[in-house]
């Protein structure tokens, strides 16, 4: 088991892929880094599509950051080492439809790559919409 160091937090590591040992303790990493003002927080223009089409906007995103959890398996990210994981937790304005947060956090350099944002349902419109 190594150790990950990211701008004064420290990370426990699997051996086997270099990655957190579990989701449990991945998303308290990523809930740690994404209240973390030093953390640096890359938005693709997907995600940022996606928020705009779902009508999500980025303080649920940051929400469900900060406060979510991990309940489906990570995959490999096309950058070599790196994992995808899915963020999802109810949000203050959310009502009853969970929110998702697709991010490749960078544990060494404390950053995080949000892909898209998302209602884990697969609905496209906000809570109590009728469209």
């Amino acid at each position: 088991m190594g150790r990950g160091r990211g701008k004064g937090l420290v990370f426990a590591l699997d051996d086997q892929n270099d990655g957190p040992e579990d989701p449990e303790k991945t998303a308290q990493n990523i809930q740690k880094m994404a209240r973390n003002p030093r953390t640096d927080m890359f938005w693709t223009e997907h995600a940022k599509e996606k928020m705009a089409e779902r009508n999500l906007p980025m303080t649920e995103a940051l929400y469900a950051l900060r406060h979510g959890a991990i309940y489906t398996a990570r995959r490999l990210s096309t950058r070599q080492g790196f994992f995808k994981y899915r963020m999802e937790c109810l949000t203050p304005d959310s009502d009853v439809r969970p929110v998702g947060v697709v991010v490749v956090p960078d544990f060494e350099n404390l950053c995080l790559k949000i892909l898209t944002v998302m209602w884990v349902d697969g609905g496209s419109t906000p809570s109590g919409s009728c469209r």
